[in-house]
């Protein structure tokens, strides 16, 4: 996790926004979360004759772009409803890749890689889940370790791409990554001041380590 990363969710600490109850801050959490993996669904359903006509360079272009644009609009606004609409930079271009990927390269919803990977990836993050809350004092220690796992993913990602080269170890990696930062995600986010904005943020960033772990098992399976 990079230091502006680190940084800005310290911000979350500062906010002077009015605070709701915990309770209505993780239906909130929960909902946002849940309204993401709807509008994934519907877009793996209704554009998957679309993606295939799309250079794959081009989508993943102005899927990397969109996707950052929301995590800068969500992060940097105070305002819970502009903080959605960066929520929906985040959830659209990735339901598209996945779309695109699900269909092009996995057979569609009903294939056994894309069912696997999602009852994995459930596993998975109810595990966690129940681990980020009955061990906060390990998670909290999370942040340093999965920056530099963040950043060494990155790295050799980018490095793979260009080279043309597939490596399914690197894919157990990024699993293993995003599985951490989802842990540490779900601690910080009952550590942050119960908003509107906070609970928005907060799906955001937790989305974003799900969507990373399914997609990791998809390479991953995708060799069994």
């Amino acid at each position: 996790m990079s230091t502006a990363s680190i940084d800005r969710k310290e911000k979350r600490f500062l906010t002077q926004d009015s605070q709701i109850s915990r309770r209505t801050y993780n239906l909130v959490l929960c909902g946002t979360l849940l309204y993401g993996f709807i509008v994934n669904l519907i877009l793996c359903i209704t554009v998957k004759d679309v993606t295939k006509f799309i250079n794959p360079w081009i989508f993943l272009l102005l899927y990397l772009i969109l996707s950052q644009l929301g995590c800068f609009i969500a992060t940097k606004s105070d305002n819970p409803f502009i903080s959605f609409i960066g929520y929906n930079m985040i959830v659209v271009p990735i339901g598209l890749f996945l779309s695109f990927g699900i269909y092009q390269l996995f057979g569609g919803l009903s294939s056994d890689i894309v069912i696997n990977a999602f009852l994995i990836t459930a596993c998975i993050t109810a595990l966690m889940t129940i681990f980020a809350i009955i061990k906060p004092d390990l998670c909290c220690k999370l942040d340093g370790i999965i920056g530099i796992m963040l950043c060494s993913l990155l790295c050799t990602r980018i490095i793979l791409l260009i080279l043309g080269i597939r490596c399914v170890l690197v894919s157990w990696f990024g699993a293993l990554t995003f599985t951490l930062c989802f842990a540490y995600d779900v601690y910080c986010s009952q550590q942050y001041p119960p908003t509107f904005d906070n609970a928005i943020d907060s799906a955001a960033d937790i989305y974003i380590d799900i969507a990373g772990i399914f997609m990791n098992l998809l390479d991953i399976l995708r060799d069994n």
